[in-house]
């Protein structure tokens, strides 16, 4: 594999990648073996190479056995640190563990491996931070269901019940939820559908409120991350009977905001 270009070798402080070049990166069983001084220049190389998930797994100390861990060939861990160390070390390097998908893993690792993850088995299930400042970072602050107290008008609006005529030709049918709320708006409707929903679909422009809020959601195909041009929907036109956009038209740059409307 090092002869086919598929593995390189190259020093973990200086890794020869571009920045935030992989989806994803992980660290399995490696850290404990940094030494302490440079542990940290370390971490800062896997996080600027990766765009947004990191998953690191390190073996904790087992305080009934303190001297019983020892690596391949007895190597003996360099920096051996209890999970919260190891959290706050990795919260300082701008990553975040993002709880809904660590509870994914844990109970896919069950699974699997028919048993639970151990006292000494400390896995991270990370996501990059936006910076400060950065249009994510400001669409981060209106993650909160803002839009949940809109919802009983919309229901009462579109989908209302005993009316005729025109009024009953209205409907939520097919609804689209745009914004940093969507990951919240889209659960509360799918455990709450309003009548005649039939399909429900919640777009938001920063993936990592995916990551910290629905992954599971995303899992099911009922939230998606625009992937295209910062204005343009990947869906086909005409798609919905209802569009709401909910804080999402001040996240868009005013050079693309007519064709966000449009």
């Amino acid at each position: 594999l090092l002869a086919a270009g598929v593995v390189q070798k190259a020093p973990l402080d200086q890794l020869p990648f571009e920045d935030s070049q992989f989806e994803l990166v992980t660290a399995f069983n490696t850290l404990e073996y940094v030494p302490k001084d440079k542990l940290d220049a370390v971490l800062a190389e896997l996080v600027r190479v990766a765009r947004l998930r990191v998953l690191v797994a390190v073996q904790l100390p087992d305080f009934d056995n303190p001297n019983g861990l020892n690596g391949p060939g007895k190597l003996t861990p360099e920096s051996f640190f209890p999970r919260t160390w190891w959290e706050e070390r990795l919260e300082a390097h701008g990553l975040r563990l993002t709880q809904m998908r660590q509870s994914m893993y844990e109970q896919q690792f069950q699974y699997l491996a028919k048993a639970p993850l151990g006292p000494t088995d400390g896995v991270f299930v990370l996501t990059r931070m936006p910076s400060e400042g950065s249009p994510s970072a400001r669409s981060q602050e209106r993650v909160q269901c803002v839009g949940c107290s809109y919802m009983p008008l919309v229901y009462n609006i579109y989908a209302p019940l005993g009316l005729e005529g025109s009024q009953a030709r209205m409907t939520m049918e097919a609804s689209l939820v745009v914004g940093p709320s969507a990951c919240n708006l889209v659960r509360g409707m799918d455990a709450n559908p309003p009548k005649g929903l039939n399909k429900l679909m919640g777009l938001t422009r920063n993936e990592y409120v995916i990551e910290m809020s629905c992954p599971d959601l995303q899992d099911q195909g009922k939230v998606t991350f625009n992937t295209g041009e910062a204005a343009e929907l990947p869906f086909d036109d005409a798609a919905f009977n209802l569009v709401m956009s909910v804080h999402d038209l001040e996240h868009v740059m005013e050079a693309d905001l007519d064709t966000a409307i449009q």
